[in-house]
């Protein structure tokens, strides 16, 4: 009987070193390097390959499904930054996500939304100053047409004042007559 009761023992120790090994030492190392992989490098895309039926699985699965909604707000996040960076101020992110993740997508379309206003605010104010500016070309073009004008008069009367004086103080031919006649005393 010892020796089957020592056999026996063996044999449940045995099968709990098995199942400790491939139920829970296995995973929880496969866990342990996912997690360090992810810590390491920041690539979410990595998963957790355990295919376990019970509470181990199962959080296999939800961590999986975690990596999936981080990797897919990520991904998210880079597209839409693209755009923003193209120049599309309208591109908001299109998937809704729960949480931190949802809070953090709101508080991005939120500023872009801001962003984007203010931009057409700006637009606004710009094609205000042009035609402002535009008005104030036409103004001081017609000033200075005005100027030359005003100048050009100027120049014809100063010309015709010179034609005058030289009129009047230039000696007439009639005069140049009487001058040479004897005068008679």
């Amino acid at each position: 009987i010892v020796i089957v009761s020592v056999i026996g023992l063996l044999l449940a120790i045995g099968i709990g070193y098995l199942v400790a090994i491939y139920a829970v030492v296995r995973p929880m190392r496969e866990f342990a390097k996912v997690s360090m992989e992810i810590a390491q490098t920041g690539d979410f895309s990595q998963t957790i390959d355990i295919q376990n039926k019970d509470e181990i699985g199962d959080a296999a699965k939800a961590i999986n499904q975690m990596l999936g909604n981080t990797k897919s707000a990520f991904t998210e996040i880079e597209e839409l930054f693209s755009k923003v960076a193209n120049g599309d101020l309208t591109a908001r992110i299109n998937k809704e996500f729960k949480g931190d993740i949802g809070r953090s997508a709101e508080h991005i379309s939120s500023s872009l939304t801001k962003l984007s206003e203010t931009f057409q605010d700006i637009l606004i104010e710009v094609q205000r100053m042009a035609s402002a500016s535009s008005q104030v070309e036409g103004a001081i073009s017609q000033i200075a047409d005005g100027a030359k004008d005003q100048l050009e008069a100027t120049q014809t009367i100063s010309s015709q004042m010179d034609e005058t004086c030289l009129l009047y103080t230039s000696p007439s031919p009639r005069d140049a007559t009487l001058s040479r006649m004897p005068s008679s005393a």
